[in-house]
């Protein structure tokens, strides 16, 4: 495996300026070693998970029992600020037909882990 390069300052970075940085952004299967994805990039949205996540249950904001994804996660966002939030609306847009799909999952996992449809303990 390759070491990891990690050069952002903060786990929260939002590098969002009028000035448009000029990056390359790849991603590589790490299973074929294909670069599946490699361009450059004047303005982005990043949200990744960098360590294998886990499953907890835990009280929600509401004090309702719900299950929380615990993992260490690296976000960041750059480019002139209009253009991050096109890039964050297009991706919104991208997931929106997915909802359905990922609430089944959660109800799923939310029963496989003894939580009700509500979140509250069977």
């Amino acid at each position: 495996m390759k070491k990891s390069i990690n050069k952002i300052k903060n786990i929260n970075l939002l590098e969002l300026k009028a000035d448009q940085p000029h990056y390359r952004v790849t991603i590589e299967d790490m299973d074929s070693k294909e670069v599946i994805y490699q361009v450059e990039s004047f303005a982005g949205v990043v949200a990744t998970m960098e360590t294998q996540p886990e499953f907890q249950k835990e009280l929600n904001l509401q004090g309702i029992p719900d299950i929380a994804v615990v993992a260490r996660l690296q976000k960041v966002a750059w480019g002139h600020p209009m253009l991050a939030l096109a890039c964050l609306d297009q991706l919104k847009e991208a997931v929106r037909p997915q909802l359905g799909k990922i609430r089944d999952f959660v109800t799923k996992t939310k029963k496989e882990n003894n939580l009700g449809p509500k979140g509250f303990l069977k």
